[in-house]
C-alpha cells in the first residue's frame, strides 16, 4: 500500500458548495430579471425551515393522581438555540410551554405552524418533552393492546382511563405526519424535504424509581388495573406502525427504549441536554446515525447508563438535508492576553485540558512549518470555550504586533489528552476502613454526599454491599460481607470506569474509519464450518440501535468506505465493564485487512449469539471498530491486558512486563493508542497523550441492545 494517506475531502467542500451555490444563482437571477424590467417570473417560495418545541413542566396538580413537575424549559430554550445555528429562523421556531401546550393547543400548532405552510423542500421538525403514558388502544391497531400516548398540559390524572380521554394518541400523531408528509411530495410523488421527530418522553415504567426524575410511565397496575391482552400477532403486525407511515419519510428520535423510562438530570431531560450537544456539533456531512451516535456518547457521558436513545427511519439521511455549516479543523482564536489566547471551543467540542494545539498564521496555504509559529497547551476548559498558555519556543513577537497576528491565527489540534475522567462514587454507611480502602482506589473520586451528581453508590446493607446507579432504585451489583469485600467491590467499581473510559474514546477521520454493520442471522444449529454467511433475517425491525433478544445470532459486516486498506479491530465493551475482541481473536492474525472501498461480511466462526444477565431485561453492548493505515493486531493485545486486569494487583509483576515488551513492537505512530487502550482495559488512570494527526488511526461506535424476549 502507498504510504501516502488518501484523504477524501474533495466531498465534503463539494456538499456545502453544491448546495450553496444552487441558492446563489436563484438569487442572482432575481436580480437580473428586476435589472431587465421584464416582466416578473412567478417564482416559487423558497423551502423554509419550520419547527415546533413543547416543553411542559407543569401539570395541574387538581386531580386525584396527579403528574408529577418536570423541569423542560431549559430543553426547549437551548434546542431552538441550536436549530438557528442550522438555519431556522427564530420566527420559524415555535414553542408551546406549560398552559399553551394544551391537547387542543398543540393539535392547533401543529396544523398552523407545521401543516398548513408546508410545501416540498421544507425542513419540518417538532420535538416534545413531557411525561408520556400508555392507554387502553381504542382501534385494534397495536399488537400490545395500547397506545401510547403525549400527555397535554391539560392532563389531570395519570390513571390510564383519564389519559385516553385527554391525551394525544400515536394514531393521532401518525395522521398529522401522513398529512405533512403528502404537503412534501413533488409532482414525481416523491417527498421533497425533510421531517424529524424528536420525543423526550418515554412509555414504560411506574414511578420514579431512582433519584433522576423520569418523564412519563407505562400501564401502572395498581393505577390503571388489570393490563388489556395481547391481540393477535399476525392481524397486530399488519396494522402496527400508526405513528411511523410506511408511505412518509419521517426520521423519529427517541429518548429512550419501549422498556426503559427518560430521565432528567441537571435540570435538563437527558435526552434534550444530548440532542442540543450533538445539533451543535453536526455539520453538513451528519446523517441521522452519526447524530444519534453523538446523542448516545453525551448520555454515556452524563453518567445515565439505562437509558438507551434509538432512531427509527433511515440512518443514511442527511441532517437536515445537508444544511448545516461546511466542518472546520481549525479554530478561531477569540482574545489575546500575554501569552493566554483563548479559542472559541471548549467542552462542548470535546477540548481537555493539557491536549496540545499548533498555531499557524493567518492565510489560505496548506498548514505546514513553514507558517507554524508555535504550539500551545490548553490549561482550562469551560463549556464553549479554552484557554492555552504558549509554549516558550514559540515564534510570536514580544511586542505590540503579538495580538493582532494571534487573533487571525489558524490553531489546530494536534495532540489531544485523553480525558479518562475519574468514577464519581457515593458511599453511604459503610465502616471506616472499608471506605478508606476503597477511596484509595485511583480511577475514583468521592464526591459529596448530597444530591445525584454521582456514577455509583456503594451502599452498606444487611450483610452485604449495594452497588447502585442514579437512575434507579434496583442495585446492579452485590457484594457479601467478608474479608474479600473490599477487593470485590474495586473490581466492580474498575468495570464501570473502564466502561466509561473507553465509551469516551472518539476520533473519526476520512482517512481511516470503518462502518460496522450488526447483521441479524438464523442461529446455526450446532458449530457450523468455517467460511459461511448465515441467512439474514428478515423479520427484524431496523432499528438504530439494533435490538435483538436473548438467544437470537448476528454477524458482523464491515464496510471501508475510503482510498486507504484498513486494518481493523472490533472490540465489545460488555454491559459488566468487560473488554474483550470479537474480531480478528486473538490467535486468527491476518484475515483483518478491509481493502479500501469494500464491504465484508466476516463469515463462520464468527458467530455470535446474545446473553442477557441473570435479572436483567435490558442490556446495551458497544462496539469500538478500530481501524489503522498500518498493519496492526489489537486483539491479542486487548485480550492479554484483560487478562491481566483480573489478576490480584500485586500479582501483576511478571504479567504486566510482559504487556510492555508486546507494546513495545507497535509503530511508532499508533504507540499511543495501544497505550490507551491496554491501561484503559487494565483499568489504570494514566491520562494518555493522543497525537491527531488523524491519517493513522480512526474509531467509530456501533451499539447492540440485547432484551429477554417478552
Amino acid at each position: 500500500m502507498n504510504a501516502q494517506i488518501i484523504r477524501s475531502l474533495c466531498n465534503r467542500k463539494f456538499i456545502c458548495l453544491a448546495l450553496w451555490g444552487l441558492t446563489a444563482v436563484t438569487d442572482w437571477d432575481v436580480t437580473i430579471d428586476a435589472q431587465a424590467a421584464t416582466p416578473p417570473k412567478q417564482e416559487k417560495a423558497a423551502p423554509r425551515k419550520r419547527a415546533l418545541l413543547i416543553g411542559i413542566s407543569r401539570y395541574p396538580q387538581t386531580g386525584t393522581n396527579p403528574w408529577k413537575p418536570l423541569n423542560t424549559h431549559q430543553d426547549v430554550v437551548q434546542i431552538k438555540e441550536a436549530l438557528l445555528a442550522h438555519g431556522f429562523a427564530a420566527d420559524d421556531v415555535k414553542v408551546l410551554e406549560d398552559g399553551e401546550a394544551t391537547a387542543d393547543g398543540i393539535r392547533a400548532a401543529f396544523r398552523s405552524h407545521l401543516i398548513e405552510p408546508a410545501k416540498p423542500g421544507d425542513t419540518l421538525l417538532f420535538h416534545f418533552s413531557g411525561h408520556g403514558q400508555q392507554v387502553p388502544d381504542d382501534n385494534g391497531d397495536e399488537i400490545d393492546g395500547l397506545d401510547e400516548t403525549l400527555v397535554p398540559a391539560n392532563a389531570t390524572d395519570q390513571r390510564a382511563k383519564e389519559g385516553a380521554k385527554i391525551n394525544l394518541r400515536d394514531d393521532e400523531l401518525g395522521a398529522w405526519l401522513k398529512e405533512l408528509g403528502n404537503k412534501l411530495r413533488g409532482p414525481d410523488g416523491k417527498q421533497r424535504g425533510s421531517v424529524t421527530v424528536t420525543l423526550d418522553s418515554c412509555f414504560s415504567g411506574t414511578a420514579t424509581r431512582g433519584e433522576l426524575l423520569e418523564r412519563g410511565h407505562g400501564w401502572d397496575d395498581e393505577l390503571d388495573g388489570p393490563k388489556p391482552p395481547m391481540r393477535d400477532i399476525d392481524r397486530g403486525a399488519q396494522l402496527a406502525g400508526s405513528m411511523q407511515d410506511t408511505q412518509s419519510e419521517v426520521q423519529f428520535i427517541s429518548a429512550a427504549l419501549s422498556t426503559q423510562t427518560a430521565k432528567e438530570r441537571s435540570g435538563m431531560g437527558v435526552f434534550s441536554a444530548a440532542l442540543v450537544q450533538a445539533l451543535k456539533r453536526a455539520d453538513c456531512q451528519t446523517t441521522y446515525r452519526t447524530l444519534l451516535d453523538d446523542i448516545s456518547y453525551e448520555v454515556a457521558q452524563s453518567g445515565v447508563r439505562d437509558q438507551t436513545p434509538g432512531l427509527e427511519g433511515s440512518g443514511d439521511v442527511i441532517l437536515f438535508r445537508g444544511e448545516a455549516r461546511k466542518p472546520e479543523r481549525t479554530t478561531r482564536v477569540l482574545e489575546v492576553n500575554g501569552d493566554t489566547l483563548t479559542l472559541a471551543a471548549g467542552q462542548l467540542h470535546l477540548v481537555t485540558v493539557g491536549s496540545i494545539y499548533a498555531i499557524h498564521r493567518a492565510g489560505t496555504d496548506k498548514l505546514s512549518d513553514a507558517n507554524k509559529l508555535g504550539e500551545a497547551e490548553v490549561v482550562s476548559v469551560s463549556p464553549a470555550q479554552s484557554v492555552l498558555r504558549l509554549r516558550p519556543d514559540a515564534k510570536v513577537p514580544k511586542d505590540a504586533t503579538a495580538s493582532p497576528l494571534l487573533l487571525k491565527a489558524r490553531v489546530i489540534e494536534v495532540a489531544h489528552r485523553y480525558a479518562d475522567s475519574p468514577l464519581r462514587v457515593r458511599f453511604v454507611g459503610l465502616s471506616a476502613e472499608l471506605e478508606k480502602a476503597l477511596r484509595a482506589i485511583p480511577v475514583l473520586t468521592a464526591p459529596g454526599a448530597g444530591g445525584s451528581d454521582y456514577d455509583v453508590e456503594v451502599r452498606a446493607e444487611q450483610n452485604a454491599i449495594g452497588l447502585y446507579r442514579p437512575e434507579s432504585k434496583d442495585r446492579f451489583a452485590k457484594v457479601e460481607s467478608g474479608t474479600e469485600a473490599a477487593s470485590l467491590v474495586e473490581s466492580i467499581l474498575r468495570a464501570e470506569w473502564r466502561w466509561q473510559s473507553v465509551m469516551n474514546l472518539r476520533a473519526e477521520d476520512a482517512a481511516a474509519q470503518v462502518k460496522l454493520r450488526l447483521v441479524p442471522v438464523q442461529c446455526p444449529p450446532g458449530s457450523p464450518p468455517k467460511g459461511l454467511l448465515l441467512t439474514e433475517r428478515s423479520d427484524v425491525p431496523k432499528t438504530e440501535p439494533l435490538r435483538l433478544n436473548a438467544g437470537d445470532c448476528f454477524q458482523l459486516e464491515l464496510h471501508n468506505p475510503t482510498y486507504n486498506d484498513l486494518w481493523t479491530t472490533v472490540l465489545q465493551l460488555s454491559p459488566d465493564g468487560s473488554i474483550e475482541p470479537s474480531f480478528p481473536h486473538p490467535r486468527r492474525f491476518g484475515e483483518h485487512l478491509i481493502p479500501h472501498g469494500k464491504t465484508v461480511r466476516i463469515p463462520t466462526p464468527y458467530v455470535y449469539k446474545v446473553e442477557v444477565s441473570e435479572g436483567r431485561k435490558h442490556e446495551r453492548s458497544a462496539f469500538k471498530v478500530i481501524a489503522t493505515t498500518e498493519p496492526l493486531d489489537l486483539s491479542p493485545l486487548i485480550q492479554r491486558a484483560y487478562e491481566v486486569s483480573r489478576l490480584p494487583i500485586h500479582n501483576r509483576g511478571p504479567a504486566e512486563s510482559e504487556l510492555e515488551q508486546k507494546r513495545s513492537t507497535v509503530p511508532p505512530k499508533l504507540g499511543p493508542l495501544v497505550q490507551l487502550l491496554t491501561d484503559t482495559t487494565l483499568g489504570e488512570r494514566k491520562g494518555t497523550m493522543l497525537p491527531t494527526s488523524l491519517d493513522a488511526w480512526g474509531v467509530t461506535t456501533r451499539y447492540l441492545d440485547q432484551e429477554v424476549k417478552p
